[in-house]
This record gives C-alpha cells, structure tokens and sequence, in this order.
C-alpha cells in the first residue's frame, strides 16, 4: 500500500494501517511530481500504482512514536508560551 502525504492528513491512516500490521509506504507528493509522466486528479491512484511497481518511488521519514510526541510537546508548550506572553502584553 502507498499513500501520498499531504500536510498530516496522512497520520490518521497510517495509524490504522499500522494497527493492521500491513505493509505501507508513505510517500512525499512533491517526489511524485518530479517523476516525468502523466499525472490528473482522476489517475492519482494508477499514477501511484505504477511508480510504485516500478520502484520509482521511496519511503518518507516517519520519525518513531516518541519523536513525534516530543514535537507535539514543543509545538504545545510554544502554543502556551505564546498565550501567556500575550495576556501579559
């Protein structure tokens, strides 16, 4: 299975792929289009069969369940950080 990762819309399906135990490859949309050929909206899915049976496309980084944790604990301790500098100002 391949899925094209736009923004974090992909995390909610590789979350039940991987509960699954399926095999999966999550790839970056910009790779995809460097890739010479013809590409429309409505051939997407064969677009991405094809490259991906002819191994023209590798696997983003999907850092470990931990990593990912920590970023969230950043981006939320900035969001407050922000919140209390502003009600302060």
């Amino acid at each position: 299975m391949c899925k094209a990762s736009f923004d974090v819309f992909w995390k909610p399906i590789v979350n039940l792929i991987e509960a699954e135990e399926m095999e999966f490859l999550v790839v970056n949309a910009q790779h995809m289009k460097a890739v010479p050929g013809r590409k429309t909206d409505g051939k997407d899915a064969e677009w991405i069969v094809q490259l991906l049976r002819h191994g023209l496309l590798k696997a983003s980084f999907i850092p470990f369940e931990i990593s990912e944790n920590c970023v969230n604990l950043f981006v939320i301790a900035e969001v407050l950080l922000k919140n209390k500098l502003d009600s302060i100002i």
